[in-house]
């Protein structure tokens, strides 16, 4: 009798699926999922990139940390919202002497990140979105793509393909020197 109800019901339009509690992998998107969907890293893909990870260009020295954070909310200005799994980066660039040059470790998790992924892992490949407003609004895309033969390293790549600067730069229409590797390097997980 309860299956005959429920039937009549989604005949005549009521919607008929739970608004909370739907489960989606990393590769679903959350802007077409109902309100309470939450996109979770099902495969346990983020572990490939989490922890610490360095690395050398130019005189200078990076380290990386990929932190994932579970859960978090994504709402809309329509009041909608949906659940994720993401990753933030947080770095730390020194140069030769061991200045810092900028450092991002500081960031509270509840504030906006400069490194947070994009993406689901696909290819062995994890976009992250830089967004660096002490550096004149910077942003692009950082690629990290996993070494299938050394699970303890991770190719570094910065795309000037999605370049963008904020036209109140400065330097503008010149980029400013940007604190993090804008070359393909080597990261190994320390």
């Amino acid at each position: 009798m309860k299956n005959t109800i429920i039937a009549l019901l989604c005949l005549f339009g009521v919607n008929c699926f739970s608004q909370e509690g739907v489960i989606k992998p990393l590769s679903a998107s959350g802007l077409d999922s109902q309100n309470g969907t939450y996109i979770k890293d099902l495969d346990t893909v983020f572990a490939n990139y989490t922890g610490l990870w360095q690395g050398n260009w130019n005189g200078r020295h990076i380290e990386l940390k990929i932190e994932k954070i579970t859960k978090k909310t994504i709402t809309f200005s329509n009041g909608n919202y949906y659940y994720e799994d993401t990753l933030i980066g947080k770095y730390t660039v020194t140069d030769s002497n061991g200045t810092v040059i900028a450092n991002s470790m500081g960031i509270p998790i509840t504030e906006h990140q400069k490194l947070t992924s994009i993406g689901s892992g696909k290819n062995n490949k994890m976009g992250f979105s830089y967004d660096d407003s002490d550096y004149c609004g910077v942003s692009g895309i950082v690629y990290l793509k996993r070494n299938l033969l050394n699970p303890n390293e991770l190719e570094y790549h910065f795309n000037y393909g999605e370049f963008f600067i904020n036209s109140s730069c400065p330097s503008y229409p010149e980029a400013p020197v940007i604190p993090i590797p804008t070359e393909i390097i080597t990261l190994t997980k320390i």
